[in-house]
């Protein structure tokens, strides 16, 4: 994906949109290397001859980090389509507690609290048994504050004052302000959205994604269900998959561990797949 067509003319911003459009595509053909492999039945399938729709950048899931993702691409200068499955947007996102993890060193020093990005780092890796890739923890970390500030830009509000989350190792939680908490953060995203005029194709299941061949090649598009009927949309710049976890599906979290069975209760919506 880093061929100049592919390339925006936006100037750094931490990443820069240039990275963010044409890294996040390569990112995700690396990926699905062996596309045809995934879980969930979603396949990799030549190109067809004809497509039925065509857009820069092609995003699947209307989370955070999906209309986050949207937002950034449409200000980098592309065109945006966003899928959604459901009726409705949000996903997990929209019943989430909306609780964001930063260190924020001179606020929270006003309550007493030492903390750094280098901390934040040691406390993640150490908390996921430093099985994390130690380049995306410290990547997340560092720019966490960035991101929050991201969202306040968007028009999220949080509460000033940190403090420690349920399961969190050290006062740097922040609360939205406003009724909704995570669903509010998705509805100032979606603001963000319809302001910008992006689309949202609702009702519509990723099917397949196009590439070059089935299992090696560039990803080009992907094929979409919509009213049972295939749609093969084009995208010249990235698919990016935002399609959060699969709590929800039981044949998949089986395969990871064969005691989530039917029996376990989740907390995930039921698209959460």
């Amino acid at each position: 994906m880093e061929n100049d067509e592919r390339k925006s003319d936006a100037g750094e911003q931490g990443i820069s949109r240039r990275k963010f459009i044409t890294g996040t595509g390569a990112a995700v053909a690396g990926t699905l290397a062996a596309g045809a492999l995934l879980p969930g039945k979603v396949e990799a399938v030549p190109p067809p001859k004809k497509w039925d729709k065509t857009t820069d950048v092609l995003i699947v899931g209307t989370g955070y980090a999906g209309l986050a993702a949207a937002i950034e691409a449409h200000d980098a200068g592309a065109q945006v389509i966003i899928l959604e499955k459901a009726p409705i947007i949000g996903g997990n996102s929209a019943i989430a507690s909306g609780i964001y993890n930063c260190s924020e060193p001179d606020v929270q020093a006003k309550y007493g609290i030492k903390d750094s990005p280098e901390l934040h780092y040691s406390q993640t890796l150490a908390a996921g048994d430093y099985r994390g890739d130690p380049e995306k923890v410290k990547y997340m970390t560092f720019n966490a504050l960035a991101g929050r500030k991201w969202l306040e830009q968007m028009g999220v509000a949080f509460d000033p004052k940190p403090y420690t989350a349920v399961g969190a190792l050290w006062a740097r939680s922040f609360d939205p302000v406003g009724k909704g908490r995570g669903g509010l953060i998705i509805k100032v995203l979606k603001g963000q959205v319809d302001k910008r005029k992006i689309p949202i194709l609702m009702n519509v299941k990723l099917k397949a994604l196009v590439r070059q061949k089935p299992l090696e090649g560039e990803i080009l598009g992907a094929v979409v269900v919509d009213k049972k009927k295939n749609v093969f949309i084009k995208a010249r710049r990235a698919v990016i998959l935002a399609t959060g976890g699969f709590g929800a599906d039981v044949t998949m979290r089986m395969k990871h561990d064969p005691r989530l069975t039917a029996d376990v209760p989740t907390t995930n919506v039921a698209t959460a797949t």
